[in-house]
């Protein structure tokens, strides 16, 4: 049987072309080469354990072969011993009664044995971790010889809980009747989101008659309002609200529920005083505001032309080319579709200049899709979303609470809920009982302000067909395994120079490079061989500094794939500057300095004074950059003649699944890189069966034709998505499969994307497959997202660094991870 994938560390007193040797072990920690005594190692400590029992089982034999990288040939003697990382291969011998024990031993490590190809030895072959019924009892190590092929392991997962699940609060509602305007039929669920918006646009149900925040009482001695929440009593009426947060989750049709809202504003009787209270007793222009994120513009117009009658609620798009430049294109128009990114750039702020529409307009009600945008209430983004003037005000999102119980506050302040639209009042009243250990008044003061305000339903209240949710462990090709073992220890030696470093700046540059090299080792377990035939190896073993201008484009996507990115200038986010510059023909030169700090386009060419690309006293490297580059991989288009040691396993594993299903069941690949779909793209080509791309080279004004020969083109069964482009504003419900080629630091990415497939409108039972590779970076991964620590938060420890020693943190921290 065969054990490997354990790593050391060989120091050799000469160079020497040898890449495999045998060794001896001296005890559970070092070694020598058996042919020369001159070559000695060291293992991996936390290998140490396990081979300690594996020594003392006396009739257990190990035979164990050494693997480093070749250097070049020279009698030249080294003054101290030269270092290098190396892979260790031990093949076992034993009696056939110790069969179930070794196995089990192993399995108590989470390692499981190898067919041991090549065997020195013609001998039986056990191996308790084969899952396969054809070896029978006559096989033997020689006859493994043959092509190895590997195999997958399957393990079916349930879906991640969320934190905003705890706060499914709503009785079961009564359903208000569908607008004569909506000519889909709703669902229940909807006409019961129909009828809490309605309530909800009412204002405060000061009279008790439903869950409210705020209650009025009149006694003799007077009269007073109680706030359910804190039970503080005050004798001013609160600042009245009309609004509130639609978060149910994914795939369940809020849009729709939010078009009949508007829809409903067509049955007020403007001649009937006695039919106008609430909101509509408010004075508004009576247009509704819509804001949403660019890629979903077209996919609200698409379902306004879907779900409404021609002409009965007409829209426009406020937006790039489309902007409205005059009041008189408002005249016809009750709905607006705007993006996060115009409002801000015509946000004047304090400035004296003519404000745009969006500001002196009070609209009769804003609506904020993908809400959580502004869960950073300081940056410029929120603030001139906060500042327009409206009578109802809704957030729409199914991740209310992405990180932290600050998220919420940001949509209160937007919100206006008073008193917690001040987020110190949220904090005294609910956070504060948390930080003191009142966990349960904490709770279920949450609880009841969520019931007040906020509608989330289970998924179970529509009956989607079931989906099936499966974890493929994939071992990777020996080769593949020696590939990635080397990054791994490449990267691990790397960040102990940077740790021994006494130089603070040289740290600091090393935590950029180290997110730089475990996207390698991300790469290298999808990409298996072809990485090395398509990436720069020499720059990844470079051991100095590079040129930070050279890499600053792909260490801010791979910084921005890990987790959000905001201006250090303004706060707004990474991803909300760019395209407004680009609609208004101007050049949008954002920066990315080596500490990891950003400056937006916006703050460069609008700020007279100089600025400061990074917090840190010494200014550190940086370079310009582009937010409107998301992947963080770009090559040229290949062939399947590039691929001469056949496609990577993991590609080969998913082709052979592809392959086969019936040939009616529309499949979506979602993966981080292009250049895994590249690849993916190639090896279907050559199984003869077609796909689609659909990922940042596809330009806006395509992507909708993309999407709809996916839907009705039946000759096209498999889709190739990044996650980046893919994992909101689509739905994809003809295909009823769907892969994840890698896991994604953020799992919320992967839920968004599989909920393309499995919303409303999906007629068949879903499966998702996750690909993992065994033993590797990726098994630590899905171990974080299993355990619900916030990858985000603590790759945000970089900004440590302004503290002395700060930067050894984060690198620790990333030594552990690998």
């Amino acid at each position: 049987m065969l054990w490997h994938h354990i790593s050391g560390i060989c120091q050799f007193m000469r160079a020497s072309l040898a890449q495999e040797f045998t060794i001896h072990l001296d005890d559970s920690q070092t070694f020598h080469c058996i042919e020369d005594a001159s070559i000695k190692g060291r293992i991996d400590p936390e290998f140490a354990y396990i081979i300690d029992a594996l020594l003392d089982e006396k009739e257990l034999e190990l035979e164990i072969t050494c693997f480093t990288d070749a250097m070049q040939s020279s009698k030249t003697r080294f003054t101290t011993p030269f270092s290098t990382p190396c892979r260790l291969k031990v093949t076992l011998f034993g009696p056939v009664s110790l069969f179930e024990e070794v196995g089990s031993f192993f399995e108590d490590h989470n390692l499981y044995l190898q067919d041991p190809v090549n065997c020195s030895r013609n001998a039986l072959y056990r191996n308790p971790h084969k899952l396969s019924v054809d070896c029978g009892p006559d096989l033997w190590t020689s006859d493994l010889d043959r092509e190895h092929s590997n195999f997958v392991m399957t393990e079916t997962t349930q879906p991640r809980p969320e934190l905003i699940d705890t706060l499914n609060s709503q009785e079961d509602l009564v359903e208000t009747k569908q607008p004569g305007s909506i000519r889909s039929v709703m669902k229940r669920h909807q006409l019961q989101a129909l009828t809490f918006m309605l309530q909800r646009e009412q204002g405060w149900a000061w009279d008790g008659s439903r869950a409210d925040l705020w209650e009025f009482f009149l006694e003799s001695t007077g009269s007073y309002f109680v706030n359910r929440i804190s039970d503080a009593v005050q004798t001013e009426p609160p600042q009245q609200f009309y609004g509130g947060i639609l978060a149910d989750p994914m795939g369940l049709g809020k849009t729709l529920s939010m078009i009949s809202l508007v829809a409903s504003d067509l049955l007020v009787d403007r001649n009937d005083p006695n039919s106008i209270d609430g909101a509509n007793a408010e004075e508004s222009s009576g247009r509704t505001l819509i804001v949403v994120p660019p890629p979903l513009l077209d996919s609200w117009e698409e379902q306004l032309k879907e779900h409404v009658f021609p002409n009965s609620i007409p829209w426009r798009r406020h937006h790039g080319k489309s902007r409205v430049t005059n009041y008189s294109d408002l005249e016809e128009s009750l709905v607006i579709l705007t993006t996060y990114h115009t409002i801000s750039s015509e946000w004047k702020g304090s400035s004296d200049q003519q404000p745009s529409f969006l500001f002196n307009t009070r609209w009769r009600r804003i609506v904020l899709d993908e809400a959580h945008f502004i869960r950073n209430s300081d940056s410029r983004l929120a603030r001139a979303i906060c500042s327009i003037n409206s009578v109802s005000r809704w957030a729409v999102t199914g991740s209310p609470i992405q990180n932290r119980l600050g998220d919420l506050t940001a949509l209160l302040k937007f919100l206006q809920v008073y008193p917690y639209s001040e987020e110190h009042k949220f904090n005294a009243d609910i956070s504060h009982l948390w930080k003191i250990g009142k966990i349960d008044e904490a709770v279920k003061r949450l609880k009841r302000l969520a019931g007040c305000i906020l509608l989330r339903r289970p998924k179970t209240v529509i009956q989607l067909p079931p989906r099936h949710d499966f974890q493929h462990f994939v071992e990777l090709a020996q080769e593949e395994r020696d590939l990635y073992q080397a990054f791994k220890m490449h990267t691990l030696s790397h960040i102990e120079q940077a740790l021994s470093a006494d130089d603070q700046s040289k740290k600091t540059y090393s935590y950029a490079n180290m997110l730089q090299r475990i996207e390698a080792i991300r790469m290298v377990c999808s990409l298996g061989l072809y990485y090395k035939m398509r990436y720069d190896l020499e720059t990844y073993n470079e051991q100095t500094p590079q040129n930070w201008a050279a890499v600053a484009q792909q260490m801010f996507n791979i910084r921005r794939g890990i987790s959000s990115i905001q201006c250090r200038l303004c706060y707004c986010p990474a991803d909300s500057t760019e395209s407004t510059f680009y609609e208004a023909g101007l050049s949008a030169i954002s920066t990315f300095s080596q500490c990891l700090e950003f400056v937006c386009s916006r703050c460069i060419s609008t700020r007279s004074h100089p600025f400061k690309s990074c917090s840190h006293e010494s200014i550190c490297p940086f370079a310009n950059i582009s937010t409107d580059i998301f992947e963080t991989d770009d090559m040229p288009t290949l062939t399947i003649n590039q691929l001469s040691n056949g496609l990577p396993t993991k590609i080969s594993m998913l082709i052979s699944d592809l392959q086969s299903q019936p040939h009616d069941v529309k499949c979506v690949v979602f993966s981080s890189w292009r250049t895994t779909l590249e690849i993916i793209e190639v090896g279907l080509q050559h199984a003869c069966i077609p796909c689609l791309r659909f990922d940042g080279k596809v330009a806006q004004k395509d992507r909708h034709t993309v999407i709809e020969r996916f839907r009705k083109d039946p000759a096209i069964r498999v889709l190739l998505v990044t996650l980046s482009c893919g994992a909101v504003g689509l739905t994809l419900t003809e295909a009823s499969r769907a892969y994840l080629m890698e896991p994604h630091w953020n799992p919320t990415l992967e839920d968004q994307a599989v909920a393309r497939i499995h919303r409303l409108g999906q007629t068949k039972e879903v499966n998702t497959i996750r690909f993992i590779v065994r033993d590797s970076f990726e098994e630590r991964v899905v171990e974080l997202q299993k355990s619900k620590t916030d990858l985000a938060e603590v790759i945000h420890r970089q900004n440590e660094s302004n503290q002395p020693d700060g930067a050894q943190r984060p690198l620790e921290w990333l030594k552990a991870l690998i």
